[in-house]
């Protein structure tokens, strides 16, 4: 038999056989090893939940190999997918739509979807800005995207939510954001 290695003993808990998705019978003599304390039990196990043996079989990723299950159940490599950057500052946001190498496809911002002044740092600026850079990417013929979210700004909620509502299907979200550690020195305190 070849080497196993066991993530828990629990049938809820997901086990690797080489690093391959588990068959049911594994399951179920691991389920009633751990489920067992006395010879008496052992014959009293009930047979294991057999939804619940294929949404571990067929729906679990591994976190170290980069794969995500998708809505209908096919598997897409992370690595591949196009990025959009969401950058929110207190008085823009801007959308940045880049393949996997980085390289730009197309931008809008709230500026040139014709907010001025204090109004391009609101909630609502970002939302319609989002759904212009839902538009540019289905007409790239781009659905699904990672989003890189950065800044401060209003905007980060109402921006993916504006990206949904543009058709988008969004497989992760990931905060950018760069924090200091302990970097510049502030500026002097105020006084009044």
């Amino acid at each position: 038999m070849p080497s196993l290695r066991i993530v828990s003993c629990l049938a809820k808990d997901v086990v690797r056989l080489n690093r391959r998705r588990t068959t049911e019978p594994l399951l179920q003599s691991l389920w009633s090893r751990s489920h067992s304390n006395t010879p008496a039990l052992r014959s009293a196990n009930p047979p294991m939940n057999t939804d619940l043996l294929k949404q571990l079989s067929g729906k679990h990723t591994d976190p170290r190999d980069k794969r995500v299950a998708s809505v209908k159940g096919t598997s897409t490599d992370m690595d591949k997918l196009p990025v959009m950057h969401i950058y929110t500052s207190y008085n823009n946001t801007i959308f940045t739509i880049a393949d996997y190498t980085g390289r730009v496809l197309a931008w809008t911002s709230a500026g040139s979807e014709g907010f001025h002044n204090a109004r391009r740092g609101t909630t609502f600026a970002a939302q319609s800005a989002a759904a212009a850079a839902a538009r540019k990417a289905s007409n790239l013929g781009l659905q699904r995207f990672r989003v890189q979210l950065k800044g401060p700004g209003q905007g980060r909620q109402s921006s993916l939510k504006g990206l949904e509502m543009g058709g988008l299907s969004i497989v992760s979200i990931q905060d950018v954001t760069p924090i200091p550690h302990n970097g510049c020195r502030p500026k002097k305190a105020r006084r009044l």
